[in-house]
């Protein structure tokens, strides 16, 4: 960004920012006048205006940040977020509530103080959450610390990143001063990328997290990320959901990508949409996708016909990179690769990133990932140096913020690592591998490793999820008398792949936030005696008193993209047909009960053995599918016939 736009920026913000200051950092400082005269904090605020200065310096970095985004579409330009950000519509899970997050709506977070956003790969988290940042500040709604969780390690902890956020390079603000001022309340805290923490540590640093937010209670908190198991820390945030882009909504991004480019061709690419609706109509509900849509469209006037094509045609755009606006100038490349080599040295990065689940390096730390990949890709003597140039500049598919240099999209990191599984000898057996590791970070990779490879991920994925399913359905619900078999086979296909699951009532006198902290922090205790591997993802109040705490397990995402690739084996789950009664649930104790298949306990009686299943219906709780029994085995059998097959083929040769 230029100084001229830095200053626009500031001009801009300045009475947004004075508004703020006035309305909330002197009262503050009123407030806290008591304290304050301590003599260790003393020389900090001996001049009344040094500190509400200091909140005027951050709140201007962080407008500017903010105010301006780095995209794909428009590698290397800084573009106002107001004409690019597209309103997204979300959609609460509990009460199906819808918000246009147009502005920053008080009712966004006061029914709930504590917000969690959970969507998949392109969805506009984090674009969503800058546009909150500039509009609290526009609107003079409190003060946005906003943190990229990334960024967070073992030595960086949650008040470490806040710390150097409202302290300039050469100013420190006394720790102790802030911490009474984030007490005090008026801080939105936007935590973006939660699915982003560093692998190595991650337990610590979500007790880091979660210890911040009880002691900051007086404030309010945004989550965002993709489904993730570890999300079982946060089961008091209320969670919401990004609406897909209606129709009507891509072709409005179609016409601001158009209008900031000036090249003229929205129209001409919405009226291909409409002839080949069909076979693109699922990637424009998605904003990344729509993007992609239009920068491959920029170059080769067609329309991919899936993801993977998607993404294919952007790097050949992006390494071709022909400038439309300096007559076809094209960018030249500093490690002096071609397409193919530079995108084989490419893959082997972003599979060793993601393992580790970083998407966001210092510069020296980034260039020993590029060593470490250009060693395992034989016949590479490029300079690390200049292929991270070419990355930043030439193939644009990283992006430089402050210190840190991450990729431009998460998204691109999970295709070029599915690309190397797909490539990898032994792909088999790492994609095994990922199965039994059960980590979130993995899905859309495999998402995108089903259409790279169907043969493979079925022989691996799918041959494991269905195993465990014929396991789970044949070995369950076996000494269950006196039950119509029909409601015995619901039973088993609503609990497959639940993990424990409880239910609890709570005392009439609890308040909400002690329920949720008492029931689930109960059942986690008894998950922990029973040594699951899957964490309790998450708690639902049914009705009145009664409480229902599920988990949170991979293979429900597995099945959610099985499903959503059309596979035939599974069917939609159907609601809730039978209301749960007042005395039905006062038979739930106030100590959380798991569910099991006991023939003895009164939850599998003659009685209560159907109102029962029907509680495993409760939305959020399970995928969005469940197996048609028959359908499964056969394909298990297919496959399991494939891989018979593929021995026997080889022994022949």
């Amino acid at each position: 960004m230029t100084p001229e736009e830095l200053k626009t920026y500031t001009e801009i913000g300045k009475p947004f920012i004075d508004a703020i200051v006035s309305i909330f950092i002197k009262p503050k400082l009123e407030k806290l006048s008591a304290w304050i005269r301590k003599e260790d904090v003393k020389a900090q605020v001996s001049n009344s205006n040094l500190f509400e200065n200091r909140f005027q310096e951050y709140l201007d970095r962080t407008y500017k940040r903010c105010k301006s985004l780095n995209v794909l579409v428009f590698p290397n330009q800084q573009i106002d977020i107001d004409s690019l950000y597209l309103p997204l519509t979300i959609i609460a899970s509990k009460n199906k509530h819808k918000i246009v997050v147009d502005k920053f709506h008080d009712e966004f977070l006061n029914p709930y103080q504590k917000i969690l956003i959970s969507d998949t790969a392109g969805m506009g988290k984090s674009t969503l959450m800058k546009f909150l940042a500039v509009k609290i500040i526009e609107q003079a709604k409190g003060v946005p610390i906003l943190i990229d969780l990334r960024n967070l390690k073992e030595s960086n902890t949650i008040l470490d990143e806040i710390f150097q956020q409202l302290n300039p390079i050469d100013k420190i603000i006394e720790k102790d001063l802030i911490l009474k001022f984030i007490e005090s309340g008026n801080f939105i805290f936007l935590l973006d990328g939660f699915d982003e923490i560093q692998q190595k540590n991650s337990e610590i640093i979500i007790r880091d997290i979660r210890q911040f937010i009880d002691k900051a209670g007086s404030n309010w908190f945004i989550l965002t990320s993709r489904p993730e198991p570890s999300l079982t820390s946060f089961g008091d945030f209320q969670q919401f959901n990004i609406q897909p882009l209606k129709i009507e909504e891509a072709y409005k991004l179609i016409h601001i990508y158009d209008s900031i480019s000036q090249i003229g061709i929205a129209e001409k690419l919405i009226e291909n949409i409409k002839h080949k609706h069909v076979q693109i109509s699922s990637f424009l509900t998605n904003p990344f996708l729509t993007s992609l849509l239009y920068k491959t469209y920029t170059y080769n006037r067609d329309i991919p016909s899936s993801k993977v094509t998607f993404y294919d045609e952007v790097y050949s755009a992006l390494f071709k990179h022909h400038d439309l606006s300096k007559d076809g100038w094209r960018r030249p490349k500093l490690s002096n690769l071609e397409i193919q080599q530079f995108r084989i040295l490419l893959r082997q990065l972003a599979f060793d990133t993601a393992k580790v689940n970083l998407v966001s390096y210092g510069k020296q730390e980034l260039i020993e990932f590029i060593i470490k990949a250009k060693n395992k890709c034989a016949g590479f003597s490029v300079d690390e140096s200049n292929f991270l140039s070419d990355l930043i500049s030439a193939v644009p598919l990283f992006v430089e913020e402050g210190l840190k240099i991450k990729w431009s999209h998460r998204s691109f990191q999970d295709f070029f690592a599915a690309e190397s599984l797909a490539y990898d000898s032994n792909k088999e057996k790492k994609l095994n591998q990922i199965y039994s590791l059960k980590k979130s970070n993995y899905n859309n990779i495999l998402d995108l490793f089903y259409e790279l490879d169907y043969k493979t991920f079925r022989k691996t994925i799918m041959r494991n999820i269905l195993s465990e399913f014929s396991h789970h359905f044949n070995s369950t619900y076996q000494n269950i008398i006196h039950i119509p078999n029909n409601d015995i086979v619901e039973r088993k296909l609503l609990t497959a792949f639940l993990g424990g699951i409880y239910f609890s009532n709570s005392k009439t006198e609890e308040k909400e936030n002690e329920i949720v902290t008492r029931i689930f922090k109960e059942a986690q205790e008894s998950e922990k005696k029973l040594n699951r591997l899957n964490p309790l993802g998450g708690i639902r109040r049914v009705n009145g008193r009664f409480w229902i705490i599920f988990s949170s397990d991979f293979r429900k995402q597995i099945i959610a993209l099985l499903f959503n690739r059309g596979e035939k084996f599974l069917s939609p789950i159907k609601g809730i047909k039978r209301a749960a009664n007042s005395d039905f649930e006062d038979m739930f104790k106030e100590t959380p009960e798991l569910i099991s298949d006991n023939p003895n306990v009164w939850y599998n009686s003659v009685e209560n053995f159907t109102k029962v299943t029907d509680l495993l219906r409760e939305p959020g709780i399970q995928s969005p599918a469940i197996f048609i029994v028959d359908e499964a085995f056969n394909v298990l059998e297919q496959i399991n016939q494939e891989i018979q097959n593929d021995m026997f083929t080889d022994s022949e040769v």
